[in-house]
């Protein structure tokens, strides 16, 4: 499995800024990120562990931003 960040420029409409602003995270790629491991837990696509991997976060940071986002 390639481990090696991919960057690419993603176009996304103004309307979505407060959502990501509402998502933890220092910079816009952050909180893509975050929004993106957000989604698969939720859907079931991965685990835990693996969605804090994917997040960029500690398990106990992910956590904590599981419950903000009202998750658990």
């Amino acid at each position: 499995m390639n481990t090696q960040p991919t960057t690419f420029e993603v176009t996304l409409p103004e309307e979505l800024i407060p959502f990501l602003n509402k998502i933890s995270g220092d910079s816009i790629d952050q909180k893509v990120r975050v929004a993106f491991a957000l989604n698969l837990f939720t859907n079931k696509t991965v685990t835990l562990e693996k969605s804090a991997e994917l997040s960029g976060l500690s398990l106990l940071d992910f956590m904590d931003v599981l419950e903000k986002q009202g998750i658990i």
